[in-house]
Formats: structure tokens, C-alpha cells, sequence
């Protein structure tokens, strides 16, 4: 299965990677509608809307993760919202 999701930091020239991530990975988890990806051993991509919210190093708890930024408990949970809305059109 090839999976495919939006790249919103991406700029012209390749900076900050390409517009899209492709893996050939299925979820790790889907919860509450946001899927985290386990892209490298140690790199997790969380995906919403079809839009890559943030990039984490780690995973213990992905649940927690996601509780955390839909719940507005995450430092970034705000910004990674606006991401999802924006770049999701």
C-alpha cells in the first residue's frame, strides 16, 4: 500500500523536502481521525486531513500524541491545527 500525504513546509527548490511524502507504509494507528506513520525507525509523521502536522523522534504513547494536539494540551497543537485547515485546501 502507497501512501501519500501533503508536505506543508515544503518551498520551491526543494527546501524543507518535497511537496508530498510518499511512504509504503500503512498507519501505525488511526485514532480520532489522525494517523501517525512510522516513516524511519526513529521518525513518526502525524497526519491529518491528508496534511503532515508534525514530525516527532518518537512514539511511546500515539494516542496520548493525538489526545494531546486535538485537546489543546500540546505546545503546537494550535499551530498543527491551522496546518491540517490550511494546507488541506
Amino acid at each position: 500500500m502507497i501512501t501519500s500525504y501533503k508536505n506543508p513546509w515544503y518551498e520551491p527548490g526543494g527546501k524543507y523536502g518535497p511537496p508530498v511524502y510518499t511512504c509504503e507504509k500503512r498507519p501505525m494507528i488511526t485514532y480520532r481521525g489522525v494517523q501517525i506513520f512510522k516513516v524511519w525507525e526513529r521518525r513518526y509523521d502525524v497526519v491529518m486531513n491528508g496534511v503532515c502536522i508534525t514530525q516527532r523522534a518518537g512514539a511511546s504513547n500515539p494516542r496520548q500524541l493525538i489526545d494531546n494536539i486535538l485537546d489543546g494540551k500540546d505546545p503546537f497543537s494550535e499551530r498543527a491545527l491551522e496546518i491540517a485547515r490550511g494546507a488541506a485546501q
